[in-house]
């Protein structure tokens, strides 16, 4: 989390929202990706995709 910016956000596909879940700044994304970690434990994030564009960084992992 320390290269994330303030504003971070991190969004899953699932969730009660349309877009799934959003969360919103650094100690929301931790707690975003430790309860993704916690409730699928055999989860990986390898080198899938990175990309900038502006001031927009995305992360698709395989």
């Amino acid at each position: 989390m320390t290269s994330s910016t303030d504003d971070c956000v991190l969004e899953t596909p699932r969730g009660a929202d349309p877009w799934g879940t959003r969360s919103t700044g650094r100690a929301a994304v931790r707690e975003g990706l430790a309860a993704r970690f916690a409730g699928i434990p055999d989860v990986h994030h390898g080198e899938g995709e990175q990309w900038t564009c502006r001031d927009h960084a995305v992360s698709a992992g395989s």
